[in-house]
């Protein structure tokens, strides 16, 4: 029995993957009424041997916009999510990007599913 809680406890610690993070956060994007997409951002080699590139530095994970409507005239507010671990490290153009869309009215973070969770209930978008 003693065996069985030490494994059930290692369990509770392990950290959930960036991964898993990104996946919910898109669900719940999805759930509050964003249209969203996962951003790619790297490099590859073509099949001419040439590298290219796509995306910049401090894109985030996740991008969209929340549809709005007002008097029959529609207009969008930009999306942006970069989805982390518990401890993930956070780069310093993933934050100056996040720093500069927020400034100018996007709904956008940086965090675990939870806080993006958290942010959503706080702001309305989740009942």
């Amino acid at each position: 029995m003693e065996a069985a809680n030490k494994r059930s406890k290692d369990w509770l610690k392990k950290a959930v993957p960036e991964k898993d993070h990104l996946k919910d956060s898109l669900h719940l994007m999805k759930a509050a009424g964003f249209v969203c997409w996962r951003q790619n951002v790297g490099a590859m080699q073509n099949p001419r041997g040439q590298w290219v590139r796509f995306g910049f530095k401090g894109l985030p994970d996740i991008m969209g916009y929340i549809p709005k409507w007002v008097s029959k005239k529609s207009y969008a507010i930009p999306v942006f999510w970069e989805s982390k671990r518990e401890k993930g490290r956070i780069r310093p153009a993933q934050k100056e990007f996040i720093d500069s869309v927020l400034y100018n009215g996007s709904f956008a973070g940086i965090g675990t599913s939870q806080k993006l969770y958290d942010k959503l209930k706080e702001e309305g978008y989740l009942k």
